[in-house]
């Protein structure tokens, strides 16, 4: 009988220190899905950012312009998508993006020659709002912390304007140009966890270099226009 209860007993211990351990592993499987459910699912966020522009004219009206217009944009940037960690922990998405942002001014004067009548030409570029896009997102969760990592590939729609002050011999013209570029756009970023439903994002995208031309019945403007951009947000995931 004493056999039969040291053996009962021992028995229970075993069978409680296998519970706890299997508590232990659903706890840890619970804390790590908790750690990517904030990545999962559909996400709206706002935050700021700033481009960094490069604009290019190759001639303005039929004037060879060799320099590197530099206008600064900085303002609101929107978004929303959708988004899920597999189980290998592979992040796949995609979002949409809205940017809103006020343009620095850039100008040079330029001189030249068309028909052997001397002509000089002030352009002012700016970059226009509002810009939209689209971004594909593949990355990694990361077990160990609420961190994911991601790679950023997608298009962007984004609006350029020029006012060109010509003077041809003794006579003066004015013309205002406008237009939208749509270009290939790649980058990377990084979201951090905080809570249930918050992350924070920081995001580094290059838009590459695309040709546009801008013309009306006055001027005529070749441009390569292509930008930098960094943004912080804060994104919510429903």
């Amino acid at each position: 009988m004493k056999k039969l209860s040291m053996l009962l007993t021992a028995g229970l211990v075993c069978t409680h220190a296998s519970i706890c351990q299997a508590n232990d592993v659903v706890d840890q499987e619970g804390a790590a899905s908790g750690e990517s459910s904030a990545f999962s699912g559909f996400f709206a966020g706002v935050g700021g950012g700033t481009d960094f522009c490069s604009v290019e004219p190759k001639s303005v009206s039929g004037i060879d312009a060799k320099y590197t217009f530099k206008p600064k944009a900085f303002g609101l940037v929107l978004i929303a998508g959708y988004g899920q960690v597999l189980e290998n922990q592979i992040y796949i998405g995609g979002e949409l993006d809205i940017s809103l942002k006020y343009s620095s001014k850039a100008d040079k004067t330029i001189t030249g020659k068309v028909d052997n009548v001397n002509v000089e030409a002030k352009i002012e570029i700016k970059r226009l709002v509002a810009s939209f896009g689209g971004l594909f997102k593949l990355g990694y969760c990361f077990d160990s912390a609420p961190i994911l990592v991601y790679g950023l590939l997608g298009f962007e729609s984004w609006g350029i304007g020029c006012s060109v002050a010509a003077t041809l011999g003794n006579k003066s013209e004015t013309a205002s140009l406008s237009g939208r570029t749509t270009a290939l756009r790649l980058g990377a970023g990084a979201s951090y966890k905080f809570d249930e439903n918050w992350s924070v994002r920081l995001d580094l995208i290059y838009s590459f270099k695309k040709e546009n031309e801008l013309k009306n019945k006055d001027a005529a403007i070749k441009l390569d226009c292509g930008k930098f951009e960094i943004r912080a947000l804060a994104a919510y995931n429903f």
